[in-house]
């Protein structure tokens, strides 16, 4: 049986450090179906936790007004999670979580555009697997000029919305963030037809019930004549899945896994390959090779294996 290369067991602590400490996002929206095909977004919440700090909030969305891109979104979830103590500096990565992610991520203005070739489908929803999503996090055409000027810049420049794995950008205080996302869904994670409810029950943080007179097929008049009830009930969505989240990241540090496999599936690959000593293409005696390869897009190389 082959033994890993020592290259493999480098930065170990780095890893589990990284992943451990990462901001995690949680994002959830309330909708009302209008017609057959047609829904409201009635509002769009989250919650950002760091370590062992927590905020929470609510978008509400006025009819007629326009969805809030992604970006935006998560702009304003990282601002609050500092005014609120939960980070100290904008974070350089992230992860945003949802019980299904699909239908969240399809809340937002441009969605099929910002998302179109960075997630892959996996039973009927979608995750990150290899890419990470670039976000911008602000950029005025003030700052826009001055990245063109900014060697190395340029390319950030005149591409001002997502689709490379980094964006270098200039926040309201002119400093750079590089801000990388991946992209989990709680459902994936959690044992086969668990409902939001169900984990919620798991992670002490029941899901609130609908209300009298109130019920899931008129949230409108729910977040109407209820605002303050609805936006608890919207929140605590949320934070049960950003609860869930951290406690599936906890149980993977604590059987020793260096990463964060995507689906339950694949923590039983990553417990059954780190109990046999080596991964599944040596046990089946295949070699991996890597090779640089430029790219002429970027002008620079890169590794594939």
């Amino acid at each position: 049986m082959m033994i890993r290369p020592s290259t493999q067991k480098q930065n170990v602590t780095e890893q589990l450090s990284s992943f451990l400490t990462t901001l995690v996002i949680s994002i959830d929206g309330e909708y009302v179906q209008i017609s057959g095909s047609e829904v409201r977004l009635l509002s769009l919440q989250y919650c950002a936790l760091h370590n062992d700090k927590m905020c929470s909030g609510i978008i509400p969305i006025e009819r007629g007004e326009e969805r809030p891109t992604f970006t935006k979104f998560i702009r304003a979830a990282i601002e609050d999670a500092i005014k609120s103590g939960v980070l100290e500096v904008w974070p350089e990565k992230l992860i945003v979580c949802a019980h299904f992610l699909r239908a969240d991520l399809m809340h937002f203005s441009n969605a099929f555009s910002d998302f179109d070739g960075k997630l892959h489908a996996v039973r009927n929803t979608m995750v990150s697997m290899e890419e990470t999503y670039g976000m911008e996090v602000e950029l005025t055409k003030y700052q826009r000029e001055k990245l063109r000027k900014t060697k190395g810049e340029a390319d950030n420049a005149s591409n001002a919305s997502i689709g490379t794995d980094v964006f270098s950008i200039y926040d309201k205080n002119r400093n750079y963030h590089k801000v990388e996302i991946k992209f989990y869904d709680t459902m994936l994670i959690a044992p086969t037809g668990q409902t939001l409810a169900d984990i919620g029950e798991l992670v002490g943080v029941p899901k609130k019930d609908i209300p009298d007179p109130y019920s899931i097929e008129r949230m409108d008049v729910f977040q109407d004549e209820a605002p303050k009830e609805f936006g608890e009930y919207a929140v605590n969505d949320a934070v049960i899945a950003a609860l869930a989240f951290k406690g599936y990241r906890q149980f993977c540090s604590e059987m020793g896994l260096l990463g964060l496999p995507y689906t339950i599936g694949g923590v039983a690959l990553s417990l059954y390959q780190k109990s046999i000593g080596c991964d599944l293409p040596e046990l089946f005696g295949q070699t991996t090779i890597k090779k640089e390869i430029f790219n002429g897009e970027t002008g620079k190389f890169r590794t594939i294996k």
